[in-house]
């Protein structure tokens, strides 16, 4: 799941190219991957994330430990 995460995220942030165009004649930039549909993936996969670290922190909080 972080594997997938790291990855949507980069391609994210590959594919929203920031341009600075002074001029029409300049090269226009289209990005080829819908972005917005990623983000949503990337934003999915985070809040799955933190569900599943609330969980373990829950389990560390309420788990007693095993005294030797």
């Amino acid at each position: 799941m972080l594997l997938k995460f790291v990855i949507l995220y980069d391609l994210v942030e590959a594919a929203s190219i920031k341009q600075d165009r002074y001029s029409k004649s300049e090269v226009k930039f289209f990005s080829t991957v819908n972005i917005a549909e990623i983000q949503k993936q990337v934003d999915d996969l985070s809040k799955k994330y933190r569900e599943l670290d609330s969980k373990i922190q829950e389990k560390n909080w309420t788990v007693e430990l095993i005294e030797s």
